[in-house]
């Protein structure tokens, strides 16, 4: 026992320190010498217990090993990206990310999932008669869960701007795993709680004026942030069409706050279209949305408005066919509506976008008044570009390829969006235009362009950096008044202005009542709170008046929203909001359908048996396709054996590992499919005898190429 214990002990603190020593010299994160201690207190009865039935110290140490990449090199890599430590919440994200990557990036991330499971597997694969042991990990992780709240709260130290300070002095352990506790399901308010803050908060009217009916064109742009924000960096000309700048300057420089950084766009929309703060973690659209709620595309509908979401990617990702549906679209025009014609990586070029957006909206009938909401991907990370269509316009000094790529991606969609802008300032002069990014950019760590220009995302970032990173740009167009300024808000705050913007006297639910008169507000982000305040943004300290006010006022907003998504609707008893109850219908269009492909080339048509084609460094086989269009994820199946066609633009691509067919000569049957009900046939591959081998020596079937 004493040796075990012992030797426990070494393979656990050697596997921390070198997941400790990696964050630091990779990632740039430090962890103070509390949090290695506790750390390595907390994961070495995890491998004490896991002598009880592994099979040697080999699998032992892979299992340290793993556990210790799990709970503390994980949370440097996520800061380093996305500046916020691993959390529970981050499951459903992940597993979202996938659907946008492609080429190396996505083969290293399956392949790095694939070894973690299979290692981890492999490494606690019990000893015959051993495995009932294994309950005590499940037991100790137990303890660990209910004790992570009051062994973290003991430890920590007053202040409410802790959370990257108490990942650094307490570690990733205790971290995760007070996320995980927080994360833990409330109440649903009570009809008294609810009942209260309605008494003192009256809905306003949208405006006082009976206007006529104005459209309302709503533009969320995928990572739109000013890169001259970054000062350590020059660049050969401004990011942003000259337009864009120039508008931007007119309106006063407006800027929306986000909640989150690089990615989660859908909590972007969740506040935009429902004037409710988003969760710090997880996604409101796929977590918490269990019921339909009147937001802003129900309100409009109910006045008469026709509320259309226009999105050139899949319906399902971030569960929007649904969301869309609970919070009031009339119509979700998803990928199967668009032509892809034009794409930039995986996505659909922003100039086409909004040309074929453009295109159906003007056929319409105008007898409604139109709400068009229009999420774009140009400038989606990994920031894809067809360079021979666009090539670079901007050069990044120094040498930051990710950030070059960005500023290339950002040049053109913001030309292509002003073109659009143009034609609905010819057309709709009256209209009411609103367009703002969602979120920073993803500009990754090796450069880290951020922590380059003193915008480093850790707990000694200043506050008025923080909101420079959470800031993106706002244009709001009040119709032949033009460009006007809105200041700097959070974005949950904007759709209270955008219905006083309309001059409608639209029903006005309390939670998307126009604050303009108390411009005193809360953001969270990256995990830290800022308030504004006559300095600026500053970090929250409870003891003043700011943020106290602030504080009172998402309070209100926080039980209202889960009287809302969650709760039992007390809200919506209001004379304005009992005619919201029940979830409205919703049409997904899909003019083309998700999945397809339409293939002008292909090859190689034939190989050796036994050997592979086109061989992958992997050692993979790979099939090479020239597209006249392609959309979603279709498989190619030759033989018996699938392989999921990777689409990026007008070239496609499948592999195949260990390939059945290459055992079998003669010729096989090609084609893709969609499915059960879709597909077509591509032609034929032939599996041919190795020079010198007659067919009677290959094992194969002689009479199959006859």
């Amino acid at each position: 026992m004493p040796r075990t214990f012992l030797f426990a002990g070494v393979v656990t603190i050697l596997s921390v320190l070198a997941a400790v020593v990696l964050a630091r010299w990779r990632f740039g994160f430090d962890y103070a010498p509390t949090g290695v201690a506790l750390d390595t207190l907390l994961l070495f009865p995890v491998t004490w217990l896991a002598i009880l039935w592994i099979r040697g110290p080999v699998r032992l140490v892979m299992f340290a090993m793993l556990l210790a990449a799990t709970f503390v090199l994980s949370h440097a890599v996520k800061l380093a990206f996305l500046g916020m430590p691993v959390s529970l919440a981050d499951i459903g994200p992940g597993i979202s990310l996938l659907h946008v990557l492609s080429g190396w990036r996505l083969t290293f991330a399956l392949t790095g999932s694939m070894v973690y499971a299979g290692t981890l597997v492999w490494a606690l694969w019990p000893r015959r008669g051993r495995a009932r042991f294994v309950p005590l990990l499940a037991i100790y992780a137990a303890m660990l869960y209910w004790a992570a709240n009051p062994v973290s709260d003991m430890l920590q130290g007053p202040g409410p701007e802790a959370g990257l300070a108490s990942l650094r002095e307490h570690g990733g352990v205790l971290a995760l795993l007070r996320d995980t506790r927080g994360n833990d399901s409330k109440n649903a308010p009570s009809r008294h709680d609810v009942a209260r803050i309605l008494r003192g908060q009256t809905a306003r009217d949208a405006a006082a004026p009976q206007g006529p009916r104005r459209n309302l064109y709503l533009f969320l742009l995928e990572a739109y942030w000013d890169p001259l924000k970054l000062r350590g960096y020059s660049f050969s000309r401004d990011p942003w069409d000259p337009r864009f700048r120039a508008l931007w300057k007119e309106g006063g420089k407006s800027a929306v706050l986000s909640p989150v950084f690089g990615g989660a766009t859908a909590n972007a929309e969740f506040e935009v279209l429902c004037g409710l703060p988003a969760e710090p973690q997880g996604i409101d659209f796929q977590d918490d949305l269990d019921q339909a709620v009147p937001c802003l595309p129900r309100v409009l509908r109910e006045a008469g408005y026709l509320t259309v979401a226009s999105h050139p990617y899949q319906s399902g990702y971030w569960n929007r066919a649904i969301a869309y549906r609970r919070i009031g679209f009339e119509r979700y025009d998803a990928i199967g509506t668009f032509v892809l014609d034009d794409m930039d990586g995986l996505f659909l070029n922003d100039g086409s976008t909004f040309r074929q957006i453009s295109e159906r909206l003007d056929a319409r009938s105008p007898e409604k008044p139109l709400f068009s909401y229009v999420v774009s991907l140009s400038t989606h990370y990994p920031y894809g570009r067809n360079i021979t269509k666009r090539p670079d316009l901007v050069t990044v000094t120094p040498s930051a390829p990710l950030l070059q790529a960005y500023a290339n991606n950002l040049a053109y969609s913001s030309r292509a969006l002003m073109d659009y802008l143009q034609h609905i300032r010819i057309e709709d002069p009256d209209a009411l235009i609103v367009a703002f990014g969602d979120h920073a950019p993803v500009l990754g760590f090796n450069p880290d362009p951020y922590a380059n220009s003193e915008m480093k995302l850790d707990e000694s970032m200043p506050a008025d950096r923080l909101a420079e990173v959470s800031e993106t740009p706002l244009i709001v167009i009040d119709g032949e008044r033009g460009a006007v300024s809105m200041g700097a808000l959070p974005l949950y705050a904007l759709p209270g202005r955008i219905l006083s913007l309309l001059r409608r006297r639209l029903s006005n639910l309390p939670y998307l009542a126009d604050d303009s008169g108390d411009r005193i507000f809360l953001r969270r982000f990256l995990g830290r709170t800022i308030v504004n305040g006559k300095g600026g943004w500053t970090y929250c300290k409870h003891e003043t008046v700011p943020c106290a006010t602030a504080k009172a006022r998402e309070d209100r907003l926080s039980i209202l929203k889960q009287d809302l998504l969650e709760g039992h609707q007390y809200s919506l008893d209001s004379p304005q909001g009992r005619g919201m109850k029940g979830e409205s219908t919703m049409k997904v269009t899909e003019t083309y359908g998700e999945c397809s492909l339409q293939v002008e080339a292909w090859g190689p048509k034939q190989s050796q048996q036994g050997r592979g084609f086109t061989v992958q460094p992997d050692g993979a086989s790979a099939i090479w396709m020239r597209l006249r269009s392609g959309r979603g994820v279709p498989e190619l199946v030759i033989g018996n054996d699938r392989a999921k066609v990777t689409i990026d633009g007008k070239r496609g691509s499948a592999t195949f590992r260990n390939p059945g067919f290459l055992n079998h000569l003669g010729p096989h049957d090609v084609r893709w499919e969609c499915g059960p009900r879709r597909g077509g046939d591509l032609g034929t591959f032939l599996v041919t005898n190795p020079p010198g081998r007659s067919a009677g020596k290959t094992g194969g079937d002689p009479d199959a190429g006859q």
